[in-house]
C-alpha cells in the first residue's frame, strides 16, 4: 500500500538529505508501477517526472514555493527530472550570497612577519641567538670502543 505523499510529508523527507533521487522517493513512499506525469517547469517548458500524478503535483508545488530545487537530466533532448534537493531559506536579507548559496568570503587576512636585520659577515652574533642551545648529540665513547673491537 502506498504511503501518503502530501507536499509537507514529501518536504520532510527531502529536507533530511542533501539530494534525493526519484528512485528514493518511489521506494520511501512505496510507489510501484511505470506511471509518470509532466509538470510545468521554467519558461512554460514541460518536465517529465517519473512519479504518479499526485506525487508529481506535490513536487511541482514545493518547487514553485522555492522549497526544493529540481535536477534535470542532460542526457535527453527533453527535460526529465532525476532528483530534487532542499532549498535553504534565506534568513538574512542583507547577506550577499553567490549563485550556489554560499556566503561571500570574508576579507582576506594578510599575515605579516617582523623583518630583522641580519648582521654582516664577520660581525658579532646577537646575544639572543647565542643563547640558543646547540643541538649536540652526546658522544658515547663506549660505543666507539666496541665498534673498534669488532673491526
Amino acid at each position: 500500500m502506498a504511503k501518503k505523499q502530501s507536499p509537507s510529508t514529501l518536504l520532510w523527507f527531502i529536507r533530511r538529505k542533501s539530494y534525493v533521487p526519484l528512485c528514493e522517493i518511489r521506494r520511501r513512499f512505496e510507489l510501484d508501477g511505470e506511471e509518470g506525469a509532466f509538470i510545468d517547469g521554467e519558461d512554460g517548458a514541460r518536465v517529465f517526472v517519473g512519479l504518479p500524478a499526485n506525487t508529481a503535483g506535490a513536487v511541482e508545488k514545493l518547487w514553485r514555493q522555492n522549497k526544493i530545487g529540481l535536477e534535470l537530466s542532460v542526457e535527453f533532448d527533453c527535460k526529465v527530472l532525476i532528483g530534487v534537493y532542499p532549498m535553504a531559506p534565506v534568513r538574512d536579507t542583507e547577506v550577499v550570497t553567490y549563485h550556489n548559496g554560499h556566503h561571500a568570503p570574508a576579507e582576506p587576512v594578510i599575515a605579516t612577519a617582523q623583518v630583522i636585520d641580519m648582521p654582516e659577515p664577520g660581525a658579532p652574533v646577537p646575544a639572543k641567538i647565542i643563547d640558543m642551545p646547540d643541538p649536540v648529540i652526546p658522544y658515547d665513547q663506549s660505543q666507539s670502543a666496541s665498534i673498534a673491537a669488532a673491526e
